[in-house]
């Protein structure tokens, strides 16, 4: 890269979507998602900050139509709005914090053990995203979801030779075993 540089992904010093946003990665849906063509917003962002200097792109028009679809898909009604959330209401939000979970959002949790994608499944824009036979691509154990009985007797070390390795388990295995 030459310069000086910090590379950091959901723990750096940024609000990575909006810096993606701004560098013309993508665009805003009406779910507060940030789509990047031909992915919609099935992405993992992260962000390099560098004192080198780069041409800078423009944010891209979001093409949302209205249609709201990603708003009525919300269990919670955490999506209140197009393009306005009440993280105190998103199952995504509480799944991820070390806090306890209120007891009112409890009965919506369903079987979510990191994050709801309802409002992400519903939208027209991710439905032609098909980046499963992309290179970069690799599922976890063959399964979208772990063994539940076994993520209950989960010890430490085990989670962390396992679902602590992925994208999933940043967040540790008492709170996956919470939820």
């Amino acid at each position: 890269l030459g310069g000086n540089y910090l590379i950091a992904a959901d723990t750096g010093p940024t609000i990575d979507r909006y810096v993606a946003y701004q560098g013309g990665l993508g665009w805003y849906g009406q779910n507060n998602c940030l789509f990047v063509p031909g992915y919609g917003s099935w992405v993992v962002l992260g962000v390099v900050i560098t004192d080198v200097e780069l041409v800078p792109d423009h944010p891209l028009p979001s093409p949302c139509s209205g249609c709201q679809l990603c708003i009525r898909a919300c269990p919670t009604k955490a999506l209140i709005a197009p393009f306005t959330l009440d993280y105190n209401k998103c199952i995504a939000y509480w799944t991820q914090k070390k806090d306890i979970i209120p007891h009112h959002l409890r009965s919506q949790l369903g079987n979510f053990l990191a994050g709801c994608d309802l409002c992400q499944e519903a939208c027209p824009h991710n439905q032609d995203s098909d980046f499963t036979h992309d290179p970069w691509f690799k599922p976890v154990s063959g399964a979208p979801y772990p063994d539940l009985i076994n993520l209950l007797k989960m010890g430490k070390q085990e989670w962390q030779r396992g679902l602590g390795t992925t994208a999933a388990g940043w967040r540790g295995k008492t709170v996956f075993q919470r939820n």
